[in-house]
């Protein structure tokens, strides 16, 4: 939900130890990767996990359940 492989971020299999290597050599290797994914996470972080959309998203869940 928060990390979009290839646009903010790298996602990796879990317990790919190999895989999780690859990625950090990339982004160590790639300071303009690094900086453009950093850049996206935290745009996408301030615009779609504000206080009023996790409020109106806990109120849904509650209506749905009640």
């Amino acid at each position: 939900e928060v990390i979009m492989n290839g646009r903010n971020g790298i996602l990796i299999e879990a317990g790919n130890v190999r895989e999780l290597a690859e990625a950090i050599s990339v982004l160590i290797s790639d300071n303009e990767l690094y900086q453009y994914f950093s850049n996206q996470a935290k745009q996408s972080i301030k615009t779609n996990f504000t206080l009023d959309r996790m409020i109106k998203d806990i109120e849904g869940l509650y209506s749905r359940l009640l």
